[in-house]
């Protein structure tokens, strides 16, 4: 950081009761800079079934990431949540390995190979990719950590598609229960004046200390993850009548 730069985002709600127009009012600042090509493109969406919503998208996003339609606004910023692990593996062959050790067992990999084109569809390389459970392997000298991290457990974002329909803080508030990465703090606020804070995600539940922030045994599945935190455990605030 230098020269004035912030560093995070931020946003916030206010009740009606705390505003001259007697609405609720809703800001949110994402911090992320102009950039070419663009981070955000502005967005309207209207159709048939209740679709009436503007703000700014992804390219290549489905929905509005942060906006507003007739009834509700909302915004979101990073949690920085810790939601990847490392885990040590054993495997068969150190070059090129095809199986790797669970629980005193050989268990095979999942192996697929990746062609990378060029622009003409020229082949350019092939590169082979190896799974465990629990993820990807990657290289780190001579060992191999496996990588379980809630990304790449995602889904396919279609509930940005039902926050653009959401018609109150409730029904917003239900739409991002099945919502998986990146986890995201969430402030929103409705017509009738109610407003509420809430993460989303999935944040992991972890075997013993609970500690992420080692490199874990990956020869035994006591190391795996038990589950995730239920979404009705999460620092939450709503407030239908007075702001906070």
């Amino acid at each position: 950081p230098g020269d004035g730069d912030a560093v995070g985002s931020n946003n916030w709600t206010v009740s009606p009761r705390r505003t001259a127009a007697g609405h609720a009012l809703l800001s949110g600042d994402p911090h992320l800079q102009l950039t070419l090509p663009s981070v955000w493109y502005e967005i309207h969406l209207n159709a048939p079934g209740g679709l009436d919503a503007a703000g700014v998208t992804f390219a290549g996003a489905p929905g509005i990431i942060i906006g507003f339609n007739r009834e509700v606004a909302w915004s979101v910023t990073n949690t920085g949540a810790d939601v990847r692990d490392h885990y040590a593996e054993t495997v068969d062959n150190d070059t090129s390995p095809a199986q790797y050790k669970l629980d005193g067992e050989w268990k095979p990999l999942e192996v697929r190979i990746d062609s990378v084109r060029g622009p003409r569809g020229v082949l350019l390389a092939i590169d082979t990719l190896r799974f465990t459970h629990r993820g990807p392997l990657v290289r780190n000298g001579s060992a191999w950590l496996s990588v379980r991290w809630t990304p790449f457990e995602a889904r396919s974002g279609e509930e940005f598609l039902r926050l653009d329909r959401a018609t109150a803080v409730g029904g917003w508030l239900s739409a991002w229960e099945s919502y998986v990465a990146p986890a995201q703090n969430g402030v929103v606020a409705d017509r009738a004046g109610a407003i509420a804070i809430r993460s989303t995600g999935r944040f992991p539940v972890r075997p013993g200390d609970g500690r992420g922030d080692e490199i874990r045994d990956g020869s035994v599945s006591a190391s795996d993850w038990t589950g995730y935190v239920p979404v009705g455990s999460y620092p939450f605030s709503l407030n239908p009548k007075q702001g906070f």
